[in-house]
């Protein structure tokens, strides 16, 4: 869908002709860039999609019974028995596969570790086919961020540590290469003077719009530490509404109500 981005916007007329049901699919990242000169349609439904859990790889791999023997076991807080061992073998086996349906469907076809292996890397080739495609001159520093994220998520410390692409690595030097939380207000807002707020403007604390929506500064790149959480973001976000109303009454610019919060 991403490479055919006026498509996209005709699901409108389709949907509303009512004959046929559609599923678009593409790579997220693509989608959510190539929206220029497109009206974004209402009547999509996102979902997002996720390997295969455990129960599912069992109903994939024809052990749909097992699936009833420990939802069973697991409400009646019951022992297993004999079928304790079976489920184990299975949830190793799991452990090994993964849930990536491609390297799912291959272990049913082959029983072949081998061939499973090769079918995630080819997935982990396409993931960095995507970055360099879409990181541009961030390709190299992302794509170290992207090798380095299996050995974080061994420790039990769940924040990136950007010492460990190297003693020099600083936020500075790979910001750029992260994808940062965007926040929106999903509508284009306009400020006191009736004007879209769409262009990135240090005194609205504003950054260029996306998707027709105008977009919160929350954070400065500068300012990003592994102590800013969500809900730091979210006070910051819920300040700007406020002072944006502020500004819609008095004409006087956000930067300066914002200033009296310091």
């Amino acid at each position: 869908m991403q490479e055919f981005p006026r498509a996209r916007a005709a699901i409108k007329y389709l949907v509303a002709d009512g004959r046929y049901h559609y599923l678009e699919t593409g790579s997220l990242v693509s989608i959510q860039e190539n929206v220029s000169d497109i009206v974004i349609p209402s009547e999509e439904d996102h979902v997002k999609m996720y390997p295969f859990d455990f129960e599912e790889f069992l109903w994939a791999t024809g052990r749909e019974g097992l699936v009833d023997v420990i939802s069973s076991h697991l409400l009646d807080k019951e022992s297993m028995g004999a079928a304790h061992r079976k489920a184990k073998d299975a949830f190793r086996e799991y452990l090994v596969v993964g849930g990536m349906p491609q390297a799912v469907i291959k272990w049913v076809e082959t029983s072949d570790l081998k061939k499973v292996d090769a079918a995630k890397r080819r997935i982990i080739a396409l993931y960095r086919a995507d970055i360099r495609k879409h990181a541009g001159k961030y390709a190299m520093k992302a794509e170290a961020i992207f090798d380095e994220i299996p050995g974080q998520l061994q420790k039990h410390d769940k924040k990136f540590r950007l010492s460990a692409l190297g003693e020099e690595a600083r936020a500075r030097e790979y910001g750029d290469a992260f994808l940062w939380p965007k926040v929106f207000v999903t509508k284009m807002l306009r400020d006191y003077d009736g004007d879209p707020m769409d262009k990135a403007l240090h005194s609205l604390h504003t950054l260029a719009s996306e998707h027709g929506w105008t977009r919160i500064c929350h954070y400065g790149q500068e300012s990003w530490t592994p102590g800013v959480s969500l809900y730091k973001i979210y006070i910051k976000c819920a300040l700007w509404l406020n002072i944006y109303e502020a500004h819609l009454k008095t004409g006087k610019p956000m930067e300066y109500y914002l200033k009296r919060q310091a």
